[in-house]
């Protein structure tokens, strides 16, 4: 019987060192800190700016429109699939200009679609506004803790003061985010990120109330004790209302390959949570 060469053993040697190595590097780094260096490592998504090919709207009178601005995570932005297409006056504005809305929208991060453009059409279809403005403010995979500091934090302040020199005012802050929270262990930790979030945005002049969503799932499980903190949250704070509870959309049909990012389906769906929680305004 012929014995193994030695490049063959030297081969045979280096996988094992290597699966050894690789072993030992999941029990010393668990995921959240995995999650930490790589946020270290890889930079954010540039926001989509390009509006070269957009089309302006100037001299509108907003008065009976509903004005937003959005923020939170990737659902928050242009994560989902792409192919909707506004039918009403649901408009995007960024950099102190009015656009008509379409996907990817401005502002936000990633080239994909959002909920928003749904929203705006299903919100006129259904109450005496005219039309709809979105400002995206949200950040890809942020924590809570990671969007109350610069450089998100800060883009959110410019946004909310250039939609009050603009257009006057700002009806509401639409906030879906937990997803990451959820990722990195954190669901303990949130409520106290979470007062603190909103006792910050006081601080600095910012009134709108606050549609808070239920939201934790991407990719994994349903963070049971996430929800129940962020629903707590919004029974016991003044100024902080229900949104949608969009862990209940966790079908295969409701997202993309990833199990976190929206379908066209769920898009559809989450619009729908999203426009009940505004018509209801419930504090409860």
């Amino acid at each position: 019987m012929r014995s193994a060469a030695p490049s063959q053993l030297c081969l045979v040697l280096l996988g094992l060192l290597l699966a050894g190595n690789a072993v030992a590097l999941y029990f010393l780094f668990n995921t959240p800190q995995l999650y930490r260096l790589k946020g270290l490592l890889v930079q954010d998504a540039a926001r989509f700016s390009d509006a070269s090919l957009r089309t302006t709207v100037l001299g509108l009178d907003t008065a009976g429109y509903a004005i937003f601005l959005t923020y939170g995570q990737s659902n928050s932005v242009n994560s989902g699939q792409i192919g909707y297409k506004p039918r009403g006056n649901v408009l995007n504005f960024h950099n102190g200009v009015l656009y008509r809305y379409e996907d990817p929208a401005l502002g936000g991060q990633g080239q994909q679609g959002s909920v928003w453009g749904r929203v705006g059409d299903q919100l006129v279809e259904q109450t005496a506004y005219a039309g709809a403005v979105f400002a995206l403010a949200g950040a890809n995979g942020k924590t809570l803790e990671q969007l109350s500091r610069p450089p998100y934090y800060d883009y959110l302040l410019q946004d909310y003061a250039a939609l009050r020199q603009q257009l006057g005012r700002v009806d509401a802050i639409l906030l879906h985010q937990g997803e990451a929270n959820h990722r990195h262990r954190q669901a303990g930790d949130y409520r106290r990120a979470f007062i603190a979030f909103e006792q910050q945005l006081r601080r600095d002049g910012i009134t709108a109330p606050l549609y808070l969503a239920q939201a934790s799932y991407c990719g994994n499980s349903v963070d049971e004790q996430l929800l129940a903190v962020q629903d707590q949250l919004i029974r016991e704070m003044p100024g902080v209302l229900r949104g949608p509870n969009t862990d209940t959309l966790v079908e295969p049909r409701y997202r993309l390959p990833d199990r976190c990012h929206f379908s066209a389906e769920g898009l559809d769906a989450a619009a729908t949570l999203w426009v009940q929680s505004l018509i209801q305004a419930s504090e409860n």
